[in-house]
């Protein structure tokens, strides 16, 4: 079972998941007008198991990744937190 979500903004797992990637990339870097994008949360139970999975996923479309200016999308997943999984799995 695979389910995409969407966070609220208002909600603690917005504010967790946006500092999750903050540790892991450069917020405020911008290419050609183009920012990190929330692209939506995926819960996945793996089939024959009770556990669930899950992960933000963010993208940014012109992401300088070396010291020569190559620019190429680029994607990094945050994991959920478990309060968050733990209560949308009941859902």
């Amino acid at each position: 079972m695979t389910d995409l979500r969407f966070i609220d903004r208002d909600s603690e797992e917005w504010e967790r998941m946006w500092s999750g990637l903050a540790c892991n990339v450069d917020l405020e870097r911008t290419n050609h007008g183009e920012r990190w994008e929330y692209m939506g949360t995926v819960l996945h139970r793996t089939a024959g198991s009770r556990t669930v999975r899950g992960h933000h996923e963010f993208r940014h479309r012109a992401y300088t990744l070396d010291d020569h200016g190559a620019e190429r999308r680029h994607y990094v997943n945050v994991q959920a937190s478990f309060r968050y999984v733990y209560d949308e799995a009941k859902t």
